[in-house]
């Protein structure tokens, strides 16, 4: 591997220094004027006191710090780079700071043969937590990453190590390879992440006192770069009886894997340890955010997992470990007496407690100049989230607060307000909503389980001050207007600003709560059509979807009367829903067990449409069976299907006691169903964007068919099927589908028509030999019967068939390639220009003579026009070469003659060759009447 700083000044051999064995040999090369290079035996790897470049090919370099000509920042990339690495080896780079220093790294880029996150070719890995440089460390160290592909974006943005070294391997199969990598490293001041007093036998817990830390800050253990997985850290904070501990997140970076930060988590507690009162469990991104403790102990817990997933069916895949910078925290952090004033509170939550709040003084008149800070802290746990309600009951803060909105939040209310931030943000700067006057606020919602409130009397006129009510309610964390407060049914209509949406699982993406029902409904106005469709699912597996016991599913309902409702379908498992249109009233119900599984649940779309936004280029829509059978295809059959398409066919048997088969011809949609019922892990099922629904039975559900499908058949129960196709807004469309539907005749003994050999199913006779079988499938073999299409039940073989398609075929573009020649002659000939003559002759006659060479004459072939005419009533000849004059030779090759565009009175030019050794010409003659 290469080390692009200078290293050392010799250039002798002598001087490197053996380090560890190895089957490879090491390259040294000085790269500069005159481009010295030396190869090392195959003995072992060294490093050198004496070179500008080295790079092993392939075993093991170590960039060491505690060599004092070792420079503290440089570059480093993989052999060869900018070419190819090695094929089949395994390279080392290891960089050894001094005891109190860290290794920083970071990739200016990377191309390594492999995907990710398999890596099966070619693969990186990094080790960052390692306390030895011996090879074999590596045993008893994690691994931060296998990493391969050519993207940055997977990899971590910023590596620094949790001792002093960083050891990263190459590793090459035998087949090809790609550029390598390059980066730059710096060797950094450890002491920057010592905190307090170290707990002994911790390895990131710390104690820090008032008395010998007032003030400061705190960070992750490997703070900004990527922090690694499975850590425990604590910080314990520990002031004086009369102090308070102020905390505020400079930066908060962390991975977010759901509301209640299941993977990665900073939690701050109210006291000395991790039994006293939580004041927050955090996650994801959140700056300047502060927070108080109620007395002088303020504890931290810091913890991370390994395993990290995206959410499902997200566009991230299951390796997001590094797709996030996951930088952790930049706390500060400071003790003092003065932080609390007298009217600062923080109610926390007691599971769905309330209460009330009054400003300083109430009923009677606030006092003037003070600030009071109310916080409100939610539940924000696994089983548990909530948010907080604030209703005001009485307000009066004098201040020009405008009716209509006009002014902006900060110049309104200047002189006493009622301010909130409703995500609980202590910065000064984060103000969402200001309020004053006597008119009483709107009800208040936090935005996730905190919110703050501040009252401000600075040179304020007095007054009353406010009265509130406060509660804290559970927060589902779906769109949409709530029915029932505290509850999860939510309610969907059409309006001018909004005729789309979506809806969700309870707290998606992350995983939803235990037992928490859902209803969800949609209530179309008149003229419109309302359309569902999902954009992802995952209720967690299940064995059989189709039935959904012991499993978290969603049934759909469609109303049928008033407070009547039929159930459409039901889905469990990862199975998507295929989308669904209706004009009446639909509820969406979403029924979980225990969630054990980190299921994400869905989220799903809504759209009220009118009729003129779906494609109904159906066909025919009511089908009256003539006793016989016919084809439905999809829109625009075989051209794509297009979104927004719907189609409906209800076909109706003859007689009441026949019923209807349908047999798929050709089938190709969006989705993917199991093949042979085998259901594989791998794969994700559903009719997610196309769906055709099979209505077999009035009282069943229908049967949902996408992917690719042949031969497949259904039958009705009655005498009526109804048939329904459906894409949805995001169908990016495929060639669709052509269906044969057979008619099948209820007669046991004797079949006036064709009787099929295998089904016993008694057709209409003519449906035999029309080249699509109608006879349906064998129970027992599962095999199509092509009885009505056999050659031995009176059909033409195949080969016949096809001889005779070939003919008709060739007799009929025979007859129109007639025409067409017939057409352009007739056309030609009235159309063409006629030549300009000076008189009307009886008769023209023009003879041609051409004059060819032989090839060994130095002359030109000819051609010669003898144009025989009528001058003064005698007869005469003229003889011309075209475009010469008698004694001019054409001095014009093909390309040039093609080129001329003659007019009307020229005659035609043909091309001339010179040709050499001259024999007498043969004149060959030409008659043109």
């Amino acid at each position: 591997m290469k080390v692009g700083k200078q290293i050392g000044h010799n250039d002798e051999f002598n001087d490197a220094t053996y380090l560890h064995k190895s089957t490879a040999g090491l390259q040294i090369r000085k790269d500069g004027i005159g481009g010295m290079k030396k190869q090392l035996p195959q003995a072992g790897v060294f490093v050198t006191k004496s070179m500008d470049v080295v790079y092993s090919v392939c075993g093991i370099t170590y960039i060491n710090s505690t060599d004092p000509r070792t420079p503290q920042s440089g570059v480093f990339s993989s052999p060869g780079w900018p070419e190819s690495y090695p094929i089949d080896v395994h390279c080392s780079l290891i960089f050894i700071g001094r005891e109190n220093q860290r290794v920083k790294i970071k990739f200016s880029n990377f191309i390594i043969q492999g995907i990710s996150p398999l890596c099966q070719f070619d693969y990186v890995d990094i080790y960052a937590q390692v306390s030895s440089p011996e090879p074999d460390a590596r045993l008893t160290s994690p691994l931060l990453g296998r990493f391969c592909g050519n993207q940055l974006f997977g990899l971590p943005n910023l590596i620094i190590s949790t001792k002093s070294i960083i050891m990263i391997d190459l590793h090459s199969d035998y087949r090809k390879t790609d550029k390598g990598f390059n980066g730059t490293y710096s060797f950094i001041d450890g002491s920057v992440y010592d905190f307090g007093r170290k707990v002994l036998n911790e390895p990131c817990s710390y104690i820090i006192s008032s008395s010998s830390y007032p003030q400061g800050f705190i960070t992750s253990p490997t703070y900004p770069g990527v922090y690694p997985d499975n850590l425990s850290c604590s910080y314990k904070f520990i002031g004086r009886p009369s102090q308070r501990i102020k905390i505020t997140f400079v930066i908060l970076d962390l991975f977010h894997g759901g509301d209640y930060c299941p993977y990665d988590s900073l939690i701050v507690y109210d006291g000395q340890d991790s039994s006293a009162r939580t004041i927050g469990r955090f996650c994801g991104y959140q700056n300047e955010t502060s927070f108080f403790s109620t007395n002088q102990y303020l504890y931290i817990e810091f913890k991370t997992l390994s395993g990290r997933t995206g959410y499902s069916n997200d566009p991230f895949d299951s390796n997001v470990d590094f797709k996030f910078e996951r930088r952790g925290f930049n706390i500060s952090y400071e003790f003092s007496t003065s932080f609390v004033s007298t009217c600062d509170m923080r109610i926390l939550s007691r599971n769905g407690s309330r209460g009330t709040i009054r400003s300083p003084g109430y009923p009677s008149q606030f006092p003037s100049n003070v600030t009071c800070h109310i916080f409100f802290d939610g539940f924000s746990n696994e089983k548990v989230l909530e948010r907080v309600k604030v209703t005001f009951t009485d307000f009066n803060i004098p201040g020009n607060m405008p009716h209509n909105g006009s002014l902006s939040l900060f110049s309104r209310c200047n002189y006493g307000f009622l301010s909130v931030n409703y995500k609980g943000n202590k910065a000064s700067s984060l103000r969402d909503e200001r309020f004053c006057g006597a008119l009483l606020p709107p009800d208040l919602f936090s935005i996730g389980p905190r919110m703050m409130i501040i009252f401000n009397t600075d040179n304020a006129k007095l007054g009353r001050g406010f009265s509130a009510n406060y509660e804290f309610i559970p927060d589902y964390g779906v769109p949409g207007q709530q029915v029932e407060e505290g509850v999860c049914k939510y309610l969907y209509t059409s309006r001018k600003e909004q005729f789309a949406g979506s809806f969700n699982t309870p707290r998606y993406p992350a995983k939803y709560p235990d037992f928490v029902k859902c209803t969800y409904i949609f209530r179309p106005a008149e003229g419109e059509r309302l359309l569902l469709s999902f954009d992802s699912f995952s209720l967690g597996k299940t064995r059989d979807v189709t039935i959904c016991n012991n499993a978290d599913y969603i049934e759909i309902f469609e109303e049928v009367s008033r407070n009547n409702y039929k159930r459409l379908s039901r889905h469990c498992g990862d199975w998507y829903p295929g989308p669904v249109l209706s004009q009446r009233e639909i509820q969406v119900v979403f029924t979980p067990q225990r969630n054990t599984f980190n299921n994400t649940g869905f989220d799903a779309r809504y759209q009220f449409l009118t009729q003129n936004k779906l494609n109904r280029n159906c066909g025919t829509k009511s089908i009256s069976s003539p006793g016989s059978g016919d084809i439905i295809r999809s829109p625009g059959y075989p051209e794509k299907y297009k979104s927004f398409s719907y189609c409906n066919w209800t076909i109706k048997a003859s007689r009441p006691n026949n019923k209807i088969l349908l047999q798929i011809f050709y089938f190709h949609t969006e989705g993917k169903l199991p093949e042979n019922g085998v259901i594989k892990e791998t794969e994700t099922y559903g009719c997610q964007n196309a769906v055709l629904r099979l209505h077999t039975s009035p009282n069943e559900p229908p049967q949902e068919k996408c992917g690719q499908l042949m031969d497949e058949v259904a039958m009705s129960e009655g005498d009526t099927f109804n048939i329904e196709f459906l894409t949805s807004s995001r169908a990016l469309g495929a060639k669709g589908f052509k269906i044969a539907w057979t008619e099948l005749h209820n007669e046991n003994s004797a079949c006036s028509g064709f009787r099929c050999k295998r089904t016993q199913y008694c057709i209409s006779k003519e449906l035999t030999c029309n080249g699509l079988p109608n006879c349906g499938k064998e129970l027992e073999s599962n095999e199509v019967d092509t009885s009505d299409e056999n050659e031995s039940d009176g059909c033409p073989a195949a080969g016949e068939f096809q001889i005779l398609h070939i003919a008709i075929g060739a007799s009929i573009s025979s007859f129109f390639c007639i025409i067409l020649v017939i057409c352009g002659l007739y056309h030609k000939r009235k159309s063409g220009p006629r030549p300009q003559r000076r008189s009307e002759p009886a008769q023209d006659h023009v003879e041609v003579r051409y004059v060819a060479a032989s090839s060994s004459c130095n002359t030109t072939d000819r051609l010669l026009q003898i144009d025989h005419t009528e001058e003064n009533g005698h007869k005469g000849s003229k003889v011309n070469t075209p475009l010469t004059s008698p004694n001019e030779t054409p001095k014009m090759n093909k390309q040039d003659v093609e080129k001329i565009d003659l007019g009307a009175d020229q005659p035609p030019v043909y091309s001339v060759v010179n040709r050499t050794n001259c024999i007498n010409p043969r004149i060959q003659k030409v008659s043109i009447v």
